[in-house]
């Protein structure tokens, strides 16, 4: 949108959506959610993806986050639709998968027992604040276009993962979103990803770490597959001729016909080669790893687990049996990385 123009809400979601490239909606119909509907009929058509049941919905929006690092959009309408909708964005929360779960709602004033409500009309809301990175419900149709901006911007940068957007109905009987009156809403800013670039301390000191290593060992995850840094993992691998052993959800980064390849590791089911690979170790290098799980224990790598936000992320790296962490690490957002450039 160049200019200023007036706009019902459904209109200015959906004006969001077109700004952002969304080209798939995942959703179940809802009388809640009719007017993006009807908001993307005139903005910009996109291919809906009609679900028999919302979880069916967030999974799919998961997947295809998963395959293409873009958010996929998730649409639901209120009440039960966005409780069922909750284990797929759950899952996209654990595997983080940028997601925009935009959901209808009950009128801001509802009465007790308003249709798809309950006592307390903020409980859909409060209930997604547990597994999004950012849960927003959105009182005036002004703030829809800075909202939806924050939430892509949220979903994609840091560490990926779903948000939250929800929108009430005027009121229980209303065919609108918010208001009946069109506002009239400045352009549409879409907001850059971040992308956190590493200290210079932190890479003068790894850098002195790595020459004094003996017998480096590179640890990587998930966070490798979805930077699309496999040839950058390889090619440090052979440089460091260093073996490579992989988080159970990092299966592919390196080939298990690859000389390197140390195997996996799992709580309490690591691969016996990784174990050996592990025991000969001077320096792990961790990519693509977050800390607090249960994997970085089994690489007696501990540190105080922390939620998913869209904070700068940690580095840290284990040396011998201790492992470094910056001033303040474990207060931040942390998906851990060890710079490698």
């Amino acid at each position: 949108m160049a200019e200023q123009q007036a706009m019902h809400a459904g209109e200015a979601v959906a004006e969001a959506l077109r700004a952002e490239g969304v080209e798939r909606i995942y959703s179940v119909p809802g009388s809640h959610i009719h007017p993006i509907y009807d908001g993307i009929s005139r903005i910009k058509p996109m291919q809906f993806v009609t679900c028999k049941m919302e979880p069916n919905c967030s999974l799919m929006a998961d997947a295809y986050g998963r395959l293409t690092g873009k958010p996929g959009v998730c649409l639901v309408t209120a009440g039960p639709g966005g409780v069922n909708s909750m284990a797929g964005v759950a899952q996209a929360y654990g595997a983080a998968s940028p997601m925009v779960h935009l959901g209808g709602a009950v009128p801001l004033k509802a009465d007790m027992e308003a249709f798809h409500g309950v006592d307390n009309p903020a409980f859909v809301n409060e209930m997604f604040k547990h597994i999004t990175k950012w849960s927003a419900r959105v009182e005036r149709i002004e703030d829809i276009p800075e909202v939806m901006a924050k939430a892509f911007h949220i979903a994609r940068s840091g560490r990926p993962g779903p948000v939250h957007v929800e929108l009430p109905r005027e009121t229980d009987e209303s065919e609108y979103i918010l208001q009946k009156e069109k506002v009239v809403l400045p352009a549409y800013k879409r907001i850059p990803t971040v992308v956190h670039q590493p200290q210079v301390a932190d890479v003068a000191r790894f850098a002195q770490q790595l020459k004094n290593a003996k017998s480096p060992v590179i640890a990587a995850g998930k966070g490798v597959i979805r930077q699309g840094a496999l040839g950058e993992l390889i090619a440090l691998a052979e440089k460091l001729q260093a073996p490579v052993i992989n988080a159970q959800d990092a299966i592919g980064v390196i080939a298990e016909s690859h000389p390197l390849f140390a195997g996996y590791f799992k709580t309490g089911r690591s691969h016996p080669v990784c174990a050996e690979a592990m025991k000969t170790a001077d320096l792990v290098i961790g990519i693509g790893l977050r800390a607090g799980t249960a994997e970085m224990t089994e690489l007696g790598i501990t540190a105080r687990p922390v939620r998913n936000t869209d904070q700068p992320q940690n580095r840290w790296m284990k040396l011998g049996n201790s492992t470094q962490l910056p001033k303040n690490a474990a207060e931040n957002n942390s998906e851990p990385i060890t710079p490698t450039r």
